[in-house]
């Protein structure tokens, strides 16, 4: 279990127990425990001194630097087998400074740090592959980095090769293949043997298309199996999706560790506390993307995709284009809102793959109001070539659309935009997310003040108490 005041680091996984230290000395671990990682005061800084000779000197002969930059401040850490932990914190907290400490790509500036087994992190994928070998060479010289032995190299090749789908490509030189074709190698040589520890930084899968939901599948195969996870990502929604505990750091020192959802909690509250429109619940910038205007024909395109979003207003139409406010506004508690969401299924995409859809409401303040979506409602979309014929795949790619609809709208007077969200068949996995793609406004024809109008009833007892005649209402 974590302990307060904690962080997870890791040394390199050049040899499978062993500590490291601010001396950088690697000492044996006769018996491992059940524990994957325990750094204690691990802690990293950074000289701010200008002068070369004086860096120099620094280094040299151990004198203390003229100005210090506290990157990582004194944290601890007991992460065991099969836990998952998740970070999360403000740009510049100190998450990636600690995701190399326990990559082994950073040495502690103080500290000692104890791990057991082999580590594989997706960091920066593709690091330390050489442009003039071949995959296949890669294969056989960074596997060594990545804690796999010659033996357990050459007998894993041929599954490496095939989960990268690289085809005659591998043996070709590396500086023949795009970013993407990297990547798939990268990926499939760091998880070739389960790791004991997978460290992740932000990205639940690698690639595009087909290729991403399979690298997110082994991601999730490797947690079923008891790899331990240490997961960075501004997405608080994976984060408690994913993750049994989490850490929050600001400005490189812990605030609180504990549960995921109350630190999340706590970090989403942090976070509207710094602004004055608070944004942590909304979409994250990186994940914003315009949706085309008007409903596209399916394609050959290997993974699920948004089409187009509408907006209705009692079954009619009243807005298509990114962000356009509806034609008309919804009166409260009378009309009904309708979000239709029209999909892209791609060919050969199974049962067990097909995608879902959430859809969250938010406030001119940024607040989301109301969230859903058809995983939690138990809704499956259905392919009209899996219903037809009964068969595991799409025959041909096609359309679908899914329509939500909030009858008698619930919602009070005011300014509303709506985000919507392709998730993977688990409901963690970002396919597209998509921000502000509709506004639409609320009027109303009573007094009444709020957010929303919750159902309710009123009731009088039956008991009444008499006021004698002459005397007053208490108050």
């Amino acid at each position: 279990m974590i302990v307060p005041e904690s962080v997870t680091n890791v040394t390199p996984n050049l040899r499978p127990d062993t500590v490291a230290g601010n001396d950088d000395q690697i000492v044996e671990q006769k018996d491992a425990p059940q524990v994957v990682v325990c750094a204690q005061d691990v802690y990293k800084n950074y000289s701010l001194t200008r002068s070369p000779a004086r860096r120099l000197a620094e280094n040299l002969f151990g004198l203390t630097p003229q100005a210090i930059k506290h990157a990582l401040r004194p944290v601890d850490l007991t992460l065991r087998a099969g836990q998952s932990v998740g970070l999360v914190g403000k740009n510049g907290a100190g998450k990636s400074t600690l995701l190399q400490l326990a990559a082994g790509v950073l040495a502690p500036t103080g500290g000692a740090i104890t791990t057991h087994g082999r580590i594989a992190a997706l960091l920066e994928l593709g690091a330390g592959l050489l442009p003039d070998l071949s995959g296949r060479e890669n294969i056989r010289f960074a596997g060594p980095l990545w804690g796999l032995s010659g033996a357990e190299i050459e007998r894993e090749m041929q599954a490496i090769v095939e989960f990268s789908e690289l085809g005659e490509a591998i043996d070709a030189p590396l500086r023949t293949y795009s970013s993407g074709m990297v990547v798939r190698l990268a990926f499939s040589l760091a998880t070739a043997a389960r790791p004991a520890l997978l460290i992740i930084d932000e990205a639940l899968s690698v690639g595009d298309g087909q290729f991403a939901q399979k690298s997110f599948d082994r991601i999730m195969q490797l947690k079923r199996e008891g790899t331990s996870l240490l997961f960075c990502s501004h997405s608080l929604y994976q984060v408690e999706m994913l993750c049994t505990e989490a850490l929050w750091l600001h400005e490189g020192a812990v605030q609180e560790v504990g549960k995921a959802s109350d630190v999340c909690r706590s970090y989403r509250n942090f976070l509207d506390a710094q602004s004055s429109l608070p944004s942590s619940q909304s979409l994250d910038a990186s994940t914003k993307a315009d949706p085309p205007a008007q409903p596209a024909q399916p394609d050959e395109t290997n993974q699920p995709s948004i089409r187009s979003i509408t907006l209705l207003r009692n079954g009619t139409p009243t807005a298509r284009k990114t962000g356009e406010m509806g034609s008309t506004p919804f009166i409260s508690r009378q009309d009904t809102l309708g979000i239709a969401v029209a999909l892209g299924l791609p060919r050969g995409l199974s049962k067990q793959d097909l995608p879902h859809i959430a859809v969250l409401i938010k406030d001119e303040a940024n607040r989301v109001i109301s969230s859903l979506s058809t995983h939690n409602d138990g809704v499956n979309i259905q392919s009209d070539t899996q219903q037809q014929n009964d068969a595991d795949a799409i025959g041909t790619p096609e359309q679908v659309e899914l329509t939500v609809s909030f009858e008698r709208l619930a919602l009070l007077k005011g300014h509303y935009r709506v985000d919507v969200v392709l998730m993977c068949s688990q409901a963690i996995r970002f396919i597209e997310a998509l921000a502000d793609v509709l506004a639409f406004e609320v009027v109303q024809t009573d007094r009444e003040i709020g957010v929303v109008s919750l159902a309710h009833t009123w009731a009088q007892s039956e008991a009444q108490t008499k006021i004698p005649s002459g005397s007053h209402t208490p108050t």
